[in-house]
């Protein structure tokens, strides 16, 4: 079996498989090749990627932000019921809890990353129950309290947001979800609770009946909160380390304009 040179085209008998140059000096040059082929990839790839951040548009831009707030979202209400319900995650759909908005993006845009907006909701509750809106209002006022829900049903400016807005927006939710799962940052109400009353019910309990409601409340009396990855339920122990404060980029204010 004879195979040829990658450099000089020779033919040579290999000593494996894997051998492709003839020579020590094929070798070299081969070596050389394969560093500027790599090099040329690398700049491909850059121009690509400058290429797609210079032709991407408005819609394209708020779905990744709209993808990292979700993403954010899902990990500051994991271990959380539905909001709605209370079900917890069902395994026969996957276990699968939607980023659900009280106020949707359709209805009301300005709010689409107002994070008391967004909460966890089960799939039948966002997606069979179209939001099961009347119920989400209960636990919103259970969760965020009457004031918060008060200000998200006023009425809010419609924002400019542009391509740069988005990036910024995405840019740091990426951020403060890298930092949250480092442990470096934790939003006030980033630890998963379940000190809601309707908190401790299971899938078959949170069941809706055929109006959409809850069907009962949860076992009030044994709400407790998840403990937190330390072990200690209150966050009080006493070799407990207190969380820096990082500086993060702002996400611009609802119904602030952009900067000309």
């Amino acid at each position: 079996m004879v195979k040829r040179c990658r450099v000089c085209r020779r033919t040579f008998a290999p000593r494996n498989s894997l051998h492709r140059v003839c020579s020590v000096e094929c070798s070299i040059a081969f070596a050389s090749m394969a560093e500027a082929t790599t090099l040329r990839r690398q700049a491909d790839r850059q121009e690509k990627r400058e290429f797609r951040e210079r032709t991407e548009s408005k819609g394209q831009a708020r779905r990744k932000a709209q993808a990292a707030f979700n993403s954010w979202v899902r990990f500051r209400d994991a271990g959380r019921p539905c909001i709605s319900c209370g079900a917890m995650p069902d395994p026969k759909r996957g276990g699968t809890m939607d980023a659900g908005h009280y106020r949707s993006t359709g209805a009301c845009p300005q709010l689409r990353f107002d994070p008391d907006n967004c909460h966890l909701q089960c799939v039948r509750c966002n997606r069979d129950l179209s939001g099961n809106a009347i119920a989400y209002r209960v636990g919103l006022v259970r969760r965020i309290g009457v004031q918060r829900l008060a200000r998200l049903e006023a009425d809010h400016p419609l924002p400019k947001w542009g391509v740069a807005e988005y990036r910024e927006i995405a840019r740091t939710y990426r951020t403060r979800l890298a930092e949250a799962r480092r442990g470096d940052y934790r939003p006030d109400d980033a630890i998963p609770l379940r000190s809601e009353g309707y908190g401790t019910k299971t899938a078959q309990e949170g069941a809706h009946d055929a109006a959409g409601h809850r069907t009962e409340q949860g076992r009030g009396g044994n709400a407790h909160m998840l403990p937190l990855r330390g072990g200690d339920p209150d966050g009080k122990a006493a070799d407990a380390k207190p969380v820096p404060k990082t500086t993060l980029p702002a996400v611009p204010e609802l119904g602030a304009r952009p900067a000309a």
